[in-house]
């Protein structure tokens, strides 16, 4: 969560790691520390390293908005969704809604060409 809080600052992924140590005094106390560490480069599961103990893990997908919001009718023009956690791959989809409607309903009606 505390990732996703700092998604605006440039958060992408995190590491966290649990680290108990045993206090050599007569009373055997046990101390049990807790380090997060937030990263800006996305987390990539594919070239990550196992190691025992810490966990890693990225955003989910979050939206911020649209960066070309101003089109004119009957023009072609390039969509950019921004956000963090988003694909990087080419060919993503976007459902285009009215702009009181929900994700389950149908598209809107003015949208041509796709």
């Amino acid at each position: 969560q505390l990732c996703l809080d700092n998604v605006d600052e440039g958060c992408r992924s995190w590491r966290v790691s649990l680290v108990t140590d045993v206090n050599f005094s007569p009373e055997d106390e046990t101390l049990q520390q807790i380090a997060c560490i937030l990263m800006s480069t996305p987390y990539d599961a594919a070239s990550a390293r196992r190691t025992p103990g810490p966990v890693s893990g990225s955003v989910d997908i979050v939206v911020n908005g649209l960066g070309n919001t101003e089109v004119t009718h009957n023009t072609e023009f390039d969509l950019e969704v921004l956000g963090a956690g988003l694909p990087n791959a080419v060919g993503q989809r976007v459902k285009i809604v009215e702009a009181d409607a929900s994700c389950a309903d149908s598209p809107s009606s003015n949208v041509v060409g796709l």
